[in-house]
């Protein structure tokens, strides 16, 4: 069963809420452990995209998306992962076309 968890978060000095099923959040805590970083602030970075057509759930979605499929292709060439890899998925995203004006 796949359970849905709305969490109230701080971001960029405002509260908001966003929900995401429990899988997405621990997908979303285990990069954050990989990366060493806090998961307000790969959040953050995404709420800072300007001119998007995606709300902030979305756009941590994608994140999410493209950061597994990232590390499934360069495990395929054998690569390792750089430091801040999540800065490389925020722009593949935004190299993406996501990144538009409505």
């Amino acid at each position: 069963m796949i359970i849905q968890q709305n969490k109230i978060l701080t971001i960029n000095d405002r509260r908001t809420s966003m929900r995401l099923c429990s899988q997405e959040w621990e997908a979303l805590k285990d990069i954050c452990t990989r990366e060493r970083i806090h998961r307000n602030h790969i959040i953050e970075i995404l709420d800072k995209m300007e001119n998007t057509n995606l709300g902030l759930t979305s756009l941590t979605r994608l994140f999410l998306l493209m950061y597994y499929k990232s590390i499934v292709n360069s495990s395929l060439q054998h690569c390792d992962h750089p430091q801040n890899f999540h800065l490389q998925i925020i722009e593949n995203i935004k190299l993406a076309g996501i990144n538009v004006t409505k």
